[in-house]
């Protein structure tokens, strides 16, 4: 089939991140149960240490390195989180393909425009760039800050999607509680954002997040994501992140690297 409009996306983040091409900035699980089908984590006296207020200070990549998205034993560079091939339709396939064979990061050509990495790649967290959760239960929300590129994410909780959202690279995200797990839905995702800095998706991609604490200073970001006009069936990515007391962000602002380009 023709590539639908938007199949040139453009992938972002700064070069001291990309080691790899892969969403890799973050750590990522072997085949696991089906999420949520594990007990919540309990503390010492055998009650639940999750829920909400359970997310909030700063969280950086389980154990600082960049890895690919799949399990980390011989798997192909690009797979599921249960370590599968990424179900991609003919046209996102030739694209991927063209994006590899470039030999080198496809990002590199718009990291000088300092553009984001957005949904999904943004649940991914470098080595360098911590990330801080910030529950805000007056004002119904959650808020990632991210010290790549001083941004942010925004999850308005309890409330629906507004009918018509306005397309943006974090696109439109809404949160509820399920016992100890935080579910994220996000829709209206800009089709200039990549999933794992190389694979297109289109603006029916629909994700959901399933966050929880899978231990003391353990944190872990299971997603699903949905695109029917880019992959045959939805597919998984999952991020695993911990604790790190006495860390402060810093701002990171892209235009003070743009003299190594």
């Amino acid at each position: 089939m023709d590539e639908p409009k938007g199949a040139g996306l453009i992938g972002g983040g700064v070069a001291r991140v990309l080691a790899v091409v892969a969403v890799g900035l973050c750590v990522v699980s072997p085949v696991r149960a089906e999420p949520g089908a594990e007990a919540a984590p309990a503390s010492a006296t055998g009650s639940p240490i999750g829920g909400p207020g359970s997310l909030d200070g700063l969280w950086n990549n389980a154990i600082y390195t960049t890895v690919r998205t799949g399990p980390p034993n011989d798997a192909p560079r690009y797979t599921t989180a249960e370590g599968e091939p990424i179900p991609m339709l003919p046209w996102a396939a030739k694209v991927y393909a063209e994006r590899l064979s470039t030999g080198k990061d496809y990002p590199d050509d718009s990291i000088k425009w300092c553009v984001h990495r957005g949904m999904p790649t943004a649940i991914a967290t470098s080595a360098q760039s911590p990330i801080q959760i910030v529950e805000t239960p007056k004002l119904k929300q959650i808020t990632v800050l991210y010290e790549l590129f001083s941004t942010f994410r925004i999850i308005n909780m309890d409330r629906p999607h507004p009918a018509h959202p306005v397309p943006s690279f974090m696109g439109d995200a809404v949160g509820h509680w399920e016992g100890d797990t935080l579910i994220v839905d996000t829709i209206a995702v800009s089709d200039k954002t990549t999933i794992m800095n190389v694979i297109p998706h289109t603006d029916q991609m629909h994700l959901v997040e399933r966050i929880r604490l899978t231990g003391p200073g353990a944190m872990e970001d299971y997603l699903t994501i949905d695109d029917p006009k880019t992959f045959s069936k939805p597919w998984t990515m999952v991020a695993h992140f911990k604790r790190v007391p006495g860390m402060r962000m810093a701002e990171d602002i892209c235009q003070d690297n743009t003299d190594k380009f």
